[in-house]
Formats: structure tokens, sequence, C-alpha cells
């Protein structure tokens, strides 16, 4: 079946189309590469031009569990699967044949929407992006919107036509959606057509809510064309936090060092306040769905545990003597809620915490870090941001 639904799929693509495969491999007893039937099916059969293969680590660490009879004995060990495979191929060349500049004249999609950061992390053959519940999802084998969100942003312009023959519970639509494509999708099993015509309903209603609700005012996006141009330019995350530092009043109080170790931990950035306290930047993320900043654990207590090193080195600053304090800037934060957002609120507690701030790159962001410039604290008289805690639950 598989050959006849991919023969079908390249009939509809254009020249230099492409299609990406997500498949697991089969079975133990013995092992079958299933990426290998895809690709003799695409390359050898289908003539396809093969780009490339992509291996979709799901997790790094798995639990405890093994097959059965089979824990620290060599009789007969079993691998654990925590990875899938995405074969991507084109049709007849690997380049679209016309250029941006043509399709634009033509009338033709010809906007690419991949950001600086998620391009870098993209064009690698290692993606790291978490699994989809099964149980949420309600299909016993879905991937995570942001696997197709990725292909589709990297293989296509805005306005181009996706086709998934395996619809399932709608990812791929979804995915569609967000990256402003069109979407057509089918699927055999009448109950998944259902289910995935609520799920792009839904996601349909939340985008609409989302583009009609109230703007507001941004005084980044007058300086700079905001935080969002700002990637569209193609600039970094990391330089994008540079700017707001910059933006903040930093600048004029000393400059703004980067790379600076401080009891053997590095920190993205080094900044003096109105106050002449220094304030030490510790930076996480990137505008790709493989880099959320703190909220991934490993990313937020690795920052934590900078700055737990420099809180215990400077533990006797006393009297007059000018502060060194810990800021934490991300592209994403977790909830307040969550486990990683209550370790985030213990550490920013005024009188025991570790750190000072967390500011995100956004224009509550911006504020917090003027305030900050000016030698405010949170908790302090004239503080007029929030703490964390209420700023970003």
């Amino acid at each position: 079946m598989l050959r006849e639904v991919f023969a079908e799929c390249v009939r509809t693509l254009e020249p230099g189309g492409r299609i990406a495969v997500n498949v697991a491999n089969l079975g133990r007893r013995p092992y079958r590469s299933l990426s290998g039937d895809i690709t003799a099916i695409l390359q050898d059969d289908l003539r396809l031009l093969l780009r490339g293969e992509v291996v979709w680590v799901k997790q790094r660490g798995a639990s405890g569990s093994c097959a059965w009879g089979s824990f620290q004995r060599a009789t007969n060990p079993v691998l654990r699967d925590l990875t899938e495979r995405v074969i991507i191929a084109s049709k007849g060349r690997f380049d679209r044949p016309l250029s941006a500049e043509i399709r634009k004249g033509r009338g033709l999609p010809y906007e690419s929407t991949m950001y600086r950061d998620e391009f870098m992390d993209a064009t690698l053959d290692m993606w790291e992006i978490p699994p989809e519940s099964a149980k949420r999802v309600g299909h016993p084998a879905p991937f995570p919107v942001a696997l197709p969100e990725r292909l589709i942003n990297l293989y296509s312009y805005k306005g181009d036509l996706i086709l998934d023959p395996f619809m399932g519970s709608g990812t791929t639509a979804i995915a569609a959606l967000q990256t402003q494509r069109h979407y057509v999708g089918y699927d055999t099993d009448s109950g998944y057509v259902r289910q995935a015509r609520e799920r792009i309903s839904t996601a349909q209603i939340v985008e609409t809510l989302q583009e009609s609700g109230p703007q507001i005012p941004s005084s980044a996006d007058t300086q700079h064309d905001g935080f969002e141009q700002a990637r569209r330019q193609g600039l970094a995350a990391k330089e994008v936090a540079r700017r707001m530092l910059v933006q903040a009043g930093f600048e004029q109080f000393g400059p703004i060092l980067e790379g600076i170790k401080v009891a053997g931990a590095e920190f993205s950035y080094s900044v003096m306040d109105a106050a002449g306290n220094r304030l030490l930047v510790d930076f996480s993320g990137a505008f790709s769905a493989a880099r959320p900043g703190l909220k991934r654990g490993e990313t937020l207590f690795r920052a934590l545990g900078k700055a737990s090193a420099v809180s215990l080195l400077l533990a006797d600053q006393v009297g007059d003597e000018p502060l060194t304090q810990v800021v934490l800037m991300s592209t994403d934060a977790p909830g307040r809620k969550s486990a990683l957002g209550r370790a985030i609120t213990a550490a920013a507690d005024p009188i025991h915490g570790t750190i000072t701030e967390v500011a995100l790159l956004d224009e509550p962001g911006l504020q917090t870090l003027c305030q900050l410039a000016r030698g405010l604290r949170p908790g302090s008289a004239g503080w007029g941001g929030s703490e964390w805690t209420v700023s970003y639950g």
C-alpha cells in the first residue's frame, strides 16, 4: 500500500517539491529497518532524489523498565527505542525551479518563514523534540505539532499547499495552519477524520481569538520594529537579548561585556546599573522549537546552579559595597504552577533566593530590564514592575 500512496504523493508534487516521511523501525526479533524500506520505495521505485535522513530524538533518557528477564544479563539484552526517522526526498531536482522574486511576480507563494536560530537547528540531522501524548490526542501513534511545523517551515513557502495522506488526528493540518499554509489530508478511518476536524476547528478558533484580541502598544515596536520583526530580520535570540539590554539603558552606566566568567561559570553578559551594581545576565533559548530556554529542565537547573555558585562566592558582600547579582533572560519560561516554575519562584525569593529576576524577550521583559537598569529591585521602594511569579505565570 505504501508504494501506491507515495506514488500518488509524487504525482501531486510540483518540480522540486518535497516529501517527508516519519517512520519508526519495526520489531526486535528480528530487527527490521522500516526506514530502509521507505528509502528503497522513494529512491529506487519512484525515482525521487533523497535529501537526507533526520533522526528524531524523542527523549534522552528512559524509565528503568526493560524487556522481561533481560536486565543486566548478557543472555538477551534488548535495545530500547528512543528515536524515529524522517526520510526527506525531492521530485526531479533539489531546488525549487523558480526564484522567490519570480514567484512573487507571478503571484505564487514566495515567502520563507524560517528564523535564523530555527534554521540552524533544523538543518542538523538530529532533532530533539518531545513526543506527543497518545492519551491527550486520542491517537495511538501521534507526533508533536513541532515536527511537521519544522518540516513545513524548512521546505515550503508561506501559502503553499501541504498534503498528508495519513492525516490521523490532524497534526499536520494544525502545523500548516500555524505556519500559514493550506492543507489537504485524508485517512481511511472515519473516526480519525472526525477527530481531525474537531482539532482543526479548535485550532482555528484559537488562532482567530489571538488575531482579534486586544493589541497592547509596544515601545519596542516603535523603536526597533518589535521583537517579532527582529526575528524576521534574521537576528539570533541572544542578539535580541543584547539589544534589549541596550534599550533598557544599561549601556549609559558602563559597557555591556560578553562571555564573562565568575566562579568558574560563564555568563552571557555583564552590565552595570545606575547604582553601580553589577548584573550578570545568563541567557538561554533560541527562536527554535528544539531550544525552549528555561522551559527545559536541564537548562533551567544549569542556570540556577551558576547563580548559586555566584551567590556562595559573593556571600561576604557587606555594607555599601556594590552588589553582583544574577538575572536570567530567556525566550521561554515554564508556567508558574509547574515544578520548574516553582523552582524559579524559590530561586527568585528576595531574601533567600539566588537570582534577582527573570526577563523574557517581550515587552514585559523589557520593562523589567528598565527597572533593573535604574537600580531598582523587586520589592524595593519605587519598583514599578512585577516579580517573575506575578508576571509570567
